[in-house]
């Protein structure tokens, strides 16, 4: 049995020993468009003024996105206060006025981007993926 079912009849996917790990159907894996749209059916910005997720990133945490994002779902987490006053003044502002615009697409990418504005997670490090792919292939062999 597969891991994740796979949709749209796909049997070579389904014939696969493991299964393969694969986005389900209801599963939005482009966020920047995602959140375009959305925003978009607001009709408050037309689409040339919108922020894509690489420049508010770069902005508000001073570097381009790392290949892989780390994020609670949900954007549920707590910060101390030292944390939170580890991104200026000025970066909040800006994104309340973002908000306040009506660039709803920033309430997605601050959902995926709490943790680097806060400084929780330092540049990509090969090694600690690493780790955490080791640490999830053994609570998969776990509960299996």
């Amino acid at each position: 049995m597969t891991a994740y079912p796979t949709h749209g009849g796909d049997k070579e996917s389904e014939a696969e020993e493991s299964g393969g790990d694969r986005w389900l159907k209801w599963e939005v894996n482009d966020l920047h468009t995602y959140a375009k749209e959305v925003t978009l059916k607001q009709g408050v910005l037309r689409a040339d003024k919108l922020v894509d997720f690489a420049s508010f990133f770069q902005r508000v945490v001073g570097r381009a996105p790392p290949a892989v994002l780390y994020f609670a779902h949900g954007a549920q987490f707590a910060a101390s206060r030292a944390a939170l006053r580890s991104t200026s003044k000025e970066t909040y502002e800006w994104i309340l006025e973002l908000v306040e615009a009506g660039h709803f697409e920033v309430t997605f990418y601050l959902g995926m981007s709490w943790l680097y504005l806060l400084h929780g997670a330092a540049a990509e490090a090969p090694e600690k993926h690493a780790t955490a792919c080791a640490w999830v292939a053994r609570v998969a062999q776990r509960h299996a």
